[in-house]
């Protein structure tokens, strides 16, 4: 189970415990999981990669880094995702010393279409990134 659904459950518990279960679930109904793996040209993660989201009106949303596995995950409000609404998904190599070599940015929309529930009931967007080395590694500054 991930990180964010574990909390969730948490959250779950503790408002039962507390009467306001309601309250809880409808909120859980308003939250998109956008999660994914970010990885190079071999297939390799690569970590510390900026991860935003960006609405129509070019405003940002979240940003969120990936892990030393290159995962990430982002809840998102639902509401975002009306039946027209396209969100950019923005990948950035901001650390080039970090992954030893510069990536090109890739841009992937997402949209309602993408959703879909999981077996806990979680809405999901599941969004894998693969991207490109911009300048070859040997020319690269490495510390």
């Amino acid at each position: 189970m991930r990180f964010l659904k574990q909390i969730a459950c948490m959250i779950a518990v503790a408002a039962i415990a507390c009467g306001c279960a309601k309250d809880y679930w409808g909120e859980r109904e308003d939250l998109v999981l956008v999660e994914g793996k970010v990885t190079d040209e071999d297939g390799s993660p690569i970590e510390k990669i900026k991860v935003s989201f960006i609405d129509e009106a070019s405003v940002l949303i979240k940003s969120v880094y990936t892990s030393n596995k290159g995962e990430y995950e982002c809840l998102i409000e639902a509401d975002r995702f009306d039946d027209k609404a396209v969100i950019s998904v923005l990948f950035e190599d901001i650390d080039s010393n970090q992954n030893y070599g510069l990536f090109e940015s890739a841009n992937h929309p997402i949209s309602s279409k993408d959703m879909e529930k999981d077996e806990d009931g979680f809405m999901i967007v599941n969004l894998d990134c693969r991207l490109i080395r911009a300048t070859p590694l040997e020319n690269t500054r490495q510390f």
